[in-house]
């Protein structure tokens, strides 16, 4: 046990084996209490912050909605990237915020947070949703234990509701990627889709891209960031989503060419629209871009893709229907063809950008039927 003497200034110990610390909040002398002389110190100097800059409340006055203004702007401001306390914000307002935001903190318990979880469930949310929900309250009510406003964190009494069973990846077969890219042709995102296709690189990192991550000479591309929008900030290009994020990734000659075309049609647009060519500040070098310079959304290339599906089922009678998909499956598709075509699964995880090949592998188990058959001869001459 710590000696008296040895203790901190405005720290005692108690009989009962507590330390014991005190603060004045209007004019009262207000009393916290630890087994723990570091855990005490800690919530001392968060009560005395929040003081001294205002953002202290009484525990039983503060609403769940006030406590999230602080947590994220005095807590996790200088944590997490822009584009999660971007993240953060809008999955508070839209999910948390209509159900538990005009709660006091004090009266919040689990049977609350389990409702809301399955609430969430019952109105056929995503899983990420739940989950990331779950965590945002998670990081709220631990802050609140730090600070001693609470004694129970009432989230890690709730369960999360189980996820559900994965359906399989959604991958264009051979196939259909060749039938994508001829109904393509016309669309002014033709080019975003080959490139996608030939370098598996996220949307968001697609659209980040600039003319100075592309060295055409020795035919690589540098992966920089990843382009974020929201509806309050509108575009911005956040860092990599990991370190592994930040990679090189190696390019064809005919994606050179491509590249090389893009350029120079981007260059005669440029001066044909004059002043409408607006890009966003920060942004002015993007490779794909609207007809004004600005930065593509997912939600265009969305639409795009939907647009192309729905020719394809109107138009090919004689193959079967044509399935939608997200602008992600391209990515998936790329890293099938390269597994399917005997490229090592270690290359292919640099490619992606996975920062383990466990997250390859576990991702692509999928491997299609004719692409089975063939491997299991390699071991025919063993029977």
């Amino acid at each position: 046990m710590q000696k008296m003497y040895n203790l901190p200034k405005g720290i005692t110990l108690r009989k009962d084996g507590r330390y014991q610390a005190s603060y004045y909040y209007n004019g009262t002398r207000k009393y916290l209490y630890d087994f723990d002389l570091n855990a005490l110190e800690t919530k001392l100097r968060n009560i005395r912050y929040e003081i001294d800059h205002g953002i202290f409340t009484k525990p039983e006055k503060i609403r769940l909605d006030d406590w999230f203004e602080t947590w994220i702007n005095e807590y996790k401001v200088f944590d997490l990237k822009k584009g999660t306390l971007e993240n953060y914000k809008r999955n508070y307002r839209l999910y948390i915020s209509p159900h538990l935001g005009n709660c006091y903190v004090k009266d919040i318990r689990a049977e609350h947070v389990q409702k809301f979880y399955n609430d969430l469930m019952r109105d056929g949310y995503a899983y990420g949703v739940i989950n990331l929900c779950a965590g945002i309250l998670s990081g709220m009510f631990t802050q609140l234990m730090r600070n001693d406003i609470i004694i129970k964190n009432p989230v890690k009494l709730a369960n999360i509701p189980k996820k559900p069973r994965k359906t399989e990846r959604r991958v264009l077969s051979f196939q259909e990627q060749e039938l994508f890219l001829k109904y393509s042709a016309d669309s002014p995102y033709h080019d975003f889709y080959v490139l996608a296709l030939a370098t598996g690189l996220r949307i968001g990192e697609l659209t980040s891209l600039t003319w100075k991550d592309i060295d055409l000479k020795e035919e690589f591309l540098t992966v920089t960031g990843t382009l974020k929008y929201f509806t309050d900030t509108g575009f911005y290009k956040d860092t990599p989503k990991s370190n592994a994020g930040n990679r090189i990734v190696p390019l064809l000659p005919s994606i050179c060419s491509m590249l090389r075309k893009i350029k120079r049609e981007q260059n005669k647009t440029r001066l044909y629209m004059g002043p409408k060519w607006q890009p966003i500040a920060g942004l002015e070098h993007l490779v794909f871009t609207n007809k004004h310079g600005e930065p593509l959304k997912k939600r265009t290339i969305a639409y795009d893709i939907d647009s192309i599906t729905n020719r394809i089922n109107q138009s090919e009678e004689n193959i079967p229907y044509f399935e939608k998909f997200s602008p992600h499956t391209l990515r998936h598709t790329f890293a099938t063809r390269a597994l399917e075509n005997g490229i090592p699964p270690k290359v292919v995880q640099e490619i992606l950008g996975h920062s383990s090949i466990t997250m390859t592998l576990d991702l692509y188990t999928h491997v299609l039927p004719k692409t089975k058959s063939s491997e299991i001869m390699k071991i025919a001459n063993l029977f």
